[in-house]
């Protein structure tokens, strides 16, 4: 480098020096020199270069320009910033990331598995309605009952009540209302059975479906409320799925069981207790209400019979208190 490029080189030093981090004068000097570090070291670089070149000839003053040490403690704070950012370990992102994940995943469900409006406000208007007009009904003396057709392939007899044949056939059957009920109609739906050591392998269920089209091995259908029992141990299901409840087992005798439906919600009792209640989430359809057996295993035997069915239709006045 000859003396006109060093001294050019160092004037431009000083006005780097002067004029602070940042700036134009600071840039173009620290890229003569290919400087690649903090705002401090910078500085301590650009100055060691410059007296680098002054060695052995008068010294000439610097001062800092108007701003610099406002300039240089700024770039020191923005580099501790960007220091302190990059210092979060990446283990410690990862178990963040997944705790956030396990939360999600409890919470969704969560919301799938509890009953969404039990026993509140949503079934407030639906269990003060009065079900006084008969839709249909049925009573078993040896004939299918008007206003009811058969599903399924499991024989069943209506001579004093309905119930499975005594045979060890392996499937299931039933009957449903010919007519459906339209989605926006409440409605009560009521079954009386009778319970003499009703076995495992027998399941009678108490159903509403949003279809007309029943399976022939068991007579079931794709979109279902439904009551079921097995042995003397009860459940709620709904589109496949069992809903918690407050049931227990019941006894011999009678068993009454109703489900009450309108266009959202829904409420199941057996025996007067409240089962379960809530949002059904069935499509905007017709309802088909029914009852059927299904036959598991050869040796269930009958156990329990449906002694009779109503269908009420629902009025919009409320029950008085």
């Amino acid at each position: 480098m000859t003396e006109t490029e060093k001294d050019q080189f160092a004037d431009l030093l000083a006005e780097a020096l002067r004029a602070g981090p940042g700036t134009l004068p600071w840039r173009e000097a620290l890229s003569k020199i290919s400087a690649n570090s903090s705002s401090a070291d910078e500085y301590q670089l650009l100055l060691s270069t410059r007296e680098h070149l002054e060695k052995g000839r008068s010294f000439r003053e610097i001062r800092a320009g108007a701003g610099f040490t406002r300039k240089l403690m700024d770039g020191l704070e923005q580099d501790q910033k960007r220091g302190d950012s990059r210092g979060i370990p990446t283990p410690t992102i990862i178990a963040i990331l997944a705790v956030a994940a396990i939360v999600g995943a409890l919470a969704w469900i969560g919301y799938h598995m509890l009953p969404r409006g039990d026993a509140g406000h949503s079934t407030t208007d639906l269990a003060a309605t009065y079900f006084t007009t008969e839709l249909a009904s049925a009573k078993f003396t040896g004939v299918m009952p008007a206003g009811w057709r058969a599903i399924g392939t499991l024989p069943l007899d209506a001579t004093d009540g309905l119930r499975p044949f005594a045979d060890d056939q392996t499937a299931g059957g039933g009957i449903v209302l010919a007519t459906p009920i339209a989605a926006d109609e409440p409605f009560a739906f009521e079954v009386e059975l009778k319970l003499a050591h009703p076995g495992d392998g027998l399941v009678a269920q108490i159903f509403v479906s949003t279809s007309g089209d029943f399976s022939e091995d068991r007579a079931t259908s794709s979109h279902e409320l439904l009551w079921s029992l097995r042995g003397k141990s009860q459940e709620v299901v709904l589109d496949g799925r069992v809903l918690p409840t407050s049931s227990s087992n019941l006894k011999d005798g009678t068993v009454r069981v109703r489900i009450v439906m309108n266009h959202d919600q829904a409420i199941v009792e057996c025996n007067g207790q409240r089962l379960w209640s809530g949002s059904h989430g069935l499509a905007a359809a017709p309802r088909w209400p029914g009852v059927r057996f299904i036959r598991s295993t050869p040796d269930g035997k009958p156990g329990v019979e449906v002694r009779n069915i109503r269908v009420l239709k629902g009025s919009a006045e409320n029950k008085a208190d």
